[in-house]
């Protein structure tokens, strides 16, 4: 195969392919030192252009952040409703059907042929189905009535559950693909601009590094490094302190969510520079089984806090679950 000569190469598309925040981060920096060479008509022709699309771009980055989080949002809602069905729901209607046929009965095999398999394996679909078959096989019996239109309601609050999910996991796909052709085109742009700048500076070609940061290319950057995945229990009456990793850039415009799964207690999290804090006069309060979501800077960050206090209320042991994720800026 024929090697493409190296000059050929857009470096700016190559060095950034793997990782959404490094073009995010290097773009925001050539966007910076354009702006300090716009009595240039030449540069504020280049600058015009790329920065429209950089804001599109910015635009991108924090739906994608915002979509993202509120996706997770709602795949814990619908999971909350199936953790329902299995632990309190099919025993109500396993109880409510044999208040009229026995366990193995000729009608209580016909209603749950399975018995509970059908509502704790397979995946979300399968287990939503099952409710809805349960419902259909209620029908023939009238004493049942009440029973069957209980469990409609409920297939109705997973079915909706999981069409807005479907509807969430649908738009994180459309955002993807056109952040991706936003990345290229801005790459594109780069490329661009360092042919216009290497003409205007042929015979001394190192001022062409002032357009741009070239370590800041090189540097390696993960995109996970600007969201903060974490789980894990605090007894009743405690606190935990969760250290913040120092890649995780915050500010007060940075995202949160913050998950409750505790069925008894609520819990609060909030932020601080000491890891034995016990309270913050601002705090975010979370019910158990529900999630929080918002800004840090409502959740009581400020630059220099550098641990995340989570703290249970009551007296038994609660799980939870943290996302925070670094905000767009220009």
């Amino acid at each position: 195969m024929k090697r493409l000569w190296s000059y050929l190469i857009n470096t700016f598309e190559v060095n950034t392919r793997q990782s959404k925040k490094k073009m995010l981060d290097f773009a925001n920096d050539h966007d910076a030192r354009l702006s300090n060479y716009l009595t240039d008509p030449v540069i504020l022709a280049l600058y015009t252009v790329f920065h429209a699309q950089l804001l599109n771009y910015r635009s991108l980055m924090s739906k994608r952040t915002a979509v993202g989080g509120s996706q997770k949002s709602l795949t814990q809602e619908l999971t909350s409703l199936l953790l329902q069905l299995r632990t309190t729901w099919i025993a109500f209607w396993e109880g409510k059907v044999r208040n009229f046929f026995p366990e193995g009965s000729v009608q209580d095999t016909a209603i749950f042929p399975n018995k509970r398999k059908p509502f704790y394996e397979g995946g979300y679909d399968q287990r939503i189905n099952a409710v809805q078959a349960l419902k259909d096989s209620m029908e023939p019996y009238p004493q049942l009535a009440d029973t069957m239109a209980d469990v409609e309601e409920k297939y109705d609050l997973l079915d909706a559950a999981r069409e807005v999910q479907r509807q969430k996991k649908s738009a994180v796909g459309a955002n993807a693909d056109l952040l991706e052709k936003s990345r290229k085109e801005l790459a594109n742009l780069m490329y661009k601009h360092l042919g216009t700048f290497m003409a205007m500076h042929y015979t001394n070609p190192t001022e062409v590094e002032k357009y741009f940061d070239l370590p800041m290319l090189r540097k390696p950057v993960n995109d996970n490094d600007s969201i903060f995945n974490t789980s894990g229990t605090v007894e009743g009456g405690f606190t935990m302190a969760i250290a913040l990793p120092k890649k995780l850039q915050l500010n007060a415009n940075g995202l949160f969510t913050f998950t409750n799964n505790s069925d008894l207690v609520e819990l609060q999290f909030f932020f601080s520079t000491n890891p034995s804090a016990a309270d913050n006069t601002v705090k975010v309060t979370v019910l158990p089984n529900e999630t929080g979501e918002g800004t840090v800077a409502e959740a009581g960050w400020s630059p220099g806090d550098t641990y995340l206090i989570v703290k249970n209320t009551g007296t038994v042991t609660a799980e939870f679950e943290v996302q925070l994720m670094e905000a767009v800026e220009g």
